[in-house]
């Protein structure tokens, strides 16, 4: 009958204050042992479901990262591939090197198809000067 009590107070079946009060009248020691019970018994219920429910956080936080680690590895290899289409259409004389002359050219030259890809890529004529002169580490205008 005792373990029924205790259950039932736990469980919502019969508030816990109708079954602590007898208690009380007999012996306070068993009344406080029996709110110490339903304290620890709510907390660690509550501690459960809370921890279920941050792991859920967890892991959901933890696939959304590996989907925008995989967004920027996709947008990163798209950026390289246009990018190299890009320099292989600049490098008019076919010499796997582009001058700065032929860069000139292309950027001038509004017919060209590739202006669209600089745009694009967000990269304008400034930007596209200031990556020549990074990428030519030797200053040959190559």
């Amino acid at each position: 009958h005792s373990f029924y009590s205790l259950w039932l107070s736990i469980s919502g079946g019969k508030n816990w204050y109708y079954i602590c009060e007898p208690l009380l009248e007999t012996n306070v020691a068993l009344a406080v042992l029996f709110i110490c019970y339903i304290s620890i018994t709510v907390l660690g219920v509550m501690n459960i479901v809370t921890s279920v429910f941050v792991e859920s956080a967890m892991r959901s936080t933890q696939h959304y990262r590996d989907l925008l680690v995989q967004e920027k590895e996709r947008n990163k290899e798209m950026f390289g591939r246009h990018l190299r289409q890009i320099f292989r259409q600049i490098d008019a004389d076919g010499s796997g090197m582009i001058t700065m002359d032929e860069l000139r050219d292309f950027l001038q030259d509004e017919t060209l198809e590739l202006t669209q890809y600089f745009e694009a890529l967000e990269i304008d004529a400034e930007d596209a000067k200031a990556l020549f002169t990074l990428l030519d580490r030797d200053d040959s205008g190559e």
